[in-house]
């Protein structure tokens, strides 16, 4: 079983690696985990890995305003929840994918919203 979990961890860190070169910038988030954002003017991709390995999510969300708390979306145009491996590969092929073309945003769903003070 050993190997199994350092095999995934040598794919997370690669995961990783590959958001890293496509200019995401990542924060520690105290004690929950670790998040990963890519902005643009108008919306934010952000990837959160909580401590647990199979909680995570991937979303972008839109950005009202200067200062927008981008790890409290009260809206997203798309949400991804899973674990660590299955939430970056999604948010590798479809949040680095799709280009700067709006989208219709709706309510974040509350495995978004409380994703951070859940844990």
């Amino acid at each position: 079983m050993r190997v199994h979990g350092d095999q995934d961890e040598a794919e997370r860190q690669g995961l990783l690696e590959l958001l890293r070169g496509r200019g995401w910038r990542f924060y520690q988030l105290s004690r929950h985990g670790m998040g990963a954002v890519r902005h643009s003017p108008a919306r934010a991709d952000v990837v959160v890995l909580l401590a647990d390995p199979e909680r995570a999510a991937a979303y972008r969300t839109v950005l009202p305003e200067p200062g927008w708390d981008v790890f409290d979306p009260r809206e997203v145009s798309w949400c991804f929840t899973a674990g660590h491996l299955p939430t970056l590969r999604a948010a590798l092929a479809v949040l680095t994918a799709t280009g700067e073309a709006e989208q219709a945003s709706f309510p974040a769903p509350p495995e978004i919203r409380g994703l951070l003070s859940g844990s």
